[in-house]
């Protein structure tokens, strides 16, 4: 069965509410500040070919991202909606395509909530409105899904499996060969519900080869600009020793991402437990529910044994359990409860309010926080308790598909009110930005040179030649720079910076939510400098 035009509607309606307001503020360090940065300089240099940052190669990604977000930068001009707006537009569509699969698998209605559910969790409904990657490449993982899922039980075709792999071939674009993950547990997921006939064709594998033309020709491009740098930074830095070990700080044990799925979840985390236990006792008899879970299970085992670990590289798994928890609720719709199973569906739909509360306790804790924020807390807290409660009263028909979407009817509600309110109310934290602003009032001809505090969120919104310095060679950079330099230091930097009293200083105090900590930032130039 196929959604409705009034059901897509809805559905880029509630995606829209979710993710869209809010795509104005401040980059958030680190990665929107990296990738805005290369942008930047992609638009400055005209070179499409080789990505850097701050005049570097920056060769830890593919370029499709940059290359998308840039042109839309050409039309729209460098803004932060306009670079957010690549995730977002990737993130509606990407909620069509789980809609699209519920409703091939199980029926319209389940793919309805379901695709509510995906986009109204915690993760997908924050990394959906960052300028990162990974919206780009889910919505290339599903497009493949479908049409998987279409070879499996409709029909193979030759065109559906160059479809296949051409997708696939692009999300390497996005992320490179790292997608295996992806991609080896969907094609095993569609193995073990029974798709090993679309699995051992050998067109279909003769198809491969068509999806991997365009990464191909960038590799050896890129190979043959800055060959020892792709070798260096994509190969060695980002993919072999990603595999090997921790990368930039970012490790856990096994284990690290079903806490954080399960956190990612919410508000949908107690049904998310009960759902996957119900799809493993009927994955032998239903083929729809065993692709589904052997979707989530397979990459999420490969995974937890990757040693580098991020939230967000989860992503990908959230369709699966999203699905299945619509499916738990068409299951159990009409059906009499036990009583631990009411107890479990209201704390289930009782969640929001927990949230709600939290809010609160933010919102009138004494932080020392401005009015606009403890004012924009309460009304989100406000909105997802009334939206609950409204949840709540469906609760007593057996109707959970219903009680599901007025829950997620009063998470957009709750999203909405946290991008229009609460983060632009947050602005003053925005650290980053603070500091380059005041450097920005300073000499416009002068170079920067960084050092102890060099977020990438700074070099974007500087918008002039800058420079990221080792504290060890500090004092060497600044001897080669000469005097038409400002320097932004870190507190133990300023400190021991030899002949710092020939210098103006000028300091800034604030949030540094990237390490947790409050920090002083030292703006300095030299006596008498430029724009006395």
């Amino acid at each position: 069965m196929a959604l409705s035009v009034r059901d897509r509607l809805i559905l880029l309606a509630c995606s829209l509410l979710v993710l869209a307001p809010g795509m104005h503020v401040s980059l958030f360090d680190r990665d929107e500040g990296w990738y805005g940065q290369v942008v930047r300089e992609m638009l400055a240099s005209g070179d499409w070919l080789v990505p850097t940052y701050l005049g570097e190669p920056w060769l830890l990604k593919p370029p499709l991202v940059y290359w998308l977000a840039a042109g839309l930068a050409k039309v729209f001009g460098l803004h932060e909606w306009v670079l957010r707006a690549v995730s977002v537009g990737s993130m509606c569509v990407a909620v069509q395509l789980v809609a699209t699969l519920g409703a091939r698998l199980f029926d319209v209605r389940t793919g309805r909530v379901g695709a509510l559910i995906f986009v109204t969790a915690g993760l997908p409904a924050l990394i959906g409105r960052m300028f990162l990657m990974d919206s780009l490449l889910l919505v290339l993982l599903l497009g493949a899904a479908v049409v998987l899922e279409r070879m499996w039980r409709d029909r193979f075709t030759a065109r559906r499996g160059a479809a296949f792999w051409m997708l696939i071939g692009v999300a390497t674009l996005t992320k490179g060969p790292a997608i295996a993950v992806y991609v080896g547990g969907m094609l095993g997921a569609c193995w073990f519900a029974g798709g090993w006939v679309v699995v051992s064709r050998w067109a279909f594998w003769a198809s491969a080869p068509l999806g991997f033309v365009a990464p191909a020709l960038w590799f050896a491009a890129v190979a043959m600009r800055a060959g020892g740098d792709l070798w260096q930074h994509y190969f060695m830095h980002e993919l072999f020793s990603r595999f090997s070990g921790p990368v930039h700080g970012h490790v856990g044990p096994p284990g690290y991402y079903a806490v954080f799925a399960l956190l990612g979840l919410a508000p949908w985390t107690v049904a998310g437990p009960r759902a996957v236990m119900e799809a493993w006792r009927v994955r032998r008899v239903d083929a729809a529910t065993a692709f589904v879970l052997w979707w989530l299970v397979l990459p999420w085992a490969a995974l937890e044994l990757v040693p580098g670990k991020l939230p967000h590289y989860w992503l990908p798994c959230y369709a699966p359990p999203s699905l299945l928890i619509a499916r738990l609720c068409r299951e159990f719709s009409g059906r009499a409860l036990s009583a631990a199973e009411v107890r479990g569906l209201w704390a289930w739909a009782g969640t929001p309010i927990v949230v709600g509360l939290v809010l609160v306790g933010f919102a009138i804790a004494p932080l020392g926080t401005p009015f606009e924020v403890r004012l924009s807390l309460g009304l989100a807290a406000l909105v997802l308790i009334v939206g609950a409660v409204w949840a709540l009263r469906r609760v007593g028909d057996g109707d959970l598909l219903r009680v599901a979407q007025r829950m997620g009817g009063g998470m957009v509600a709750g999203w909405a009110v946290l991008g229009a309110l609460v983060l632009p109310a947050m602005e003053p934290y925005r650290l980053s930005r603070q500091v380059a602003e005041a450097v920005n009032e300073l000499d416009p001809a002068a170079g920067v040179l960084a050092s102890g505090f060099d977020e990438p969120t700074l070099f974007f919104y500087l918008g002039r030649p800058a420079q990221a310095v080792n504290p060890k060679v500090l004092a060497q950079a600044l001897a080669e720079r000469g005097a038409a330099t400002i320097l932004v230091l870190g507190e133990k930097q300023a400190e021991g910076l030899a002949g710092r009293e020939h210098w103006e200083w000028r300091t800034i105090r604030g949030l540094q939510y990237v390490r947790g900590r409050m920090e002083t930032v030292w703006i300095g130039r030299p006596h008498g400098g430029a724009g006395d």
